[in-house]
């Protein structure tokens, strides 16, 4: 074998563990790119994913916000609305006739009885000329349609008047309004 079949084997030779190295490395590299291409797909699954979790809990707690929001508004507009309803119900009551104010002044008096002998019915100057001629009645020091009565010797005393009134109607049918206004 001469120096050219010596030169050209060992070019072939050479050229051969060239390509070798050369297809080793580019199966090592597409192996390394394949890892790395899974690793970042997974990657950004995870990341996707949450991201998404933190979107979905922040749409609820918005949503819960805007829920919480909406109920306080109706709770507002509610109770106005029954501060408006207990309003009027006193201003129908003191646009009554004088007549139909002395059967109220009447009635708010009848509770002299609970305050014990010698109860005295304090109603306003206004509207003392409506108090029934059973009653002690003597003029009282405030402007509220209605009376406050007070107990012989000044330990007890019912508060009789409109506002008062209203307010303790309002407590006691408290549970049927929250059901109708609330359900």
């Amino acid at each position: 074998m001469g120096i050219k079949e010596l030169e050209g084997r060992i070019l072939s030779d050479a050229d051969a563990s060239v390509k070798e190295i050369e297809g080793a490395c580019a199966r090592e590299v597409a192996e390394i790119e394949g890892r790395f291409r899974q690793q970042a797909e997974e990657d950004e699954e995870r990341i996707l994913a949450a991201g998404r979790r933190r979107a979905e809990l922040a749409r609820k707690e918005i949503a819960g916000g805007a829920r919480l929001t909406a109920k306080v508004k109706a709770l507002e507009c509610k109770k106005k609305l029954l501060d408006e309803f207990f309003a009027d119900a006193g201003r129908k009551i003191l646009e009554l006739p004088d007549a139909d104010k002395k059967k109220v002044i009447a009635k708010l008096s009848a509770d002299a009885s609970l305050a014990g002998k010698g109860a005295v019915v304090y109603v306003p100057e206004t509207f003392r000329k409506l108090a029934p001629k059973n009653v002690k009645a003597k003029a009282g020091d405030f402007p509220e349609f209605g009376v406050v009565i007070e107990s012989g010797d000044g330990s007890r005393r019912i508060d009789n008047r409109l506002p008062a009134v209203l307010a303790h109607i309002r407590e006691q049918l408290g549970h049927e309004l929250n059901r109708l206004l609330w359900g």
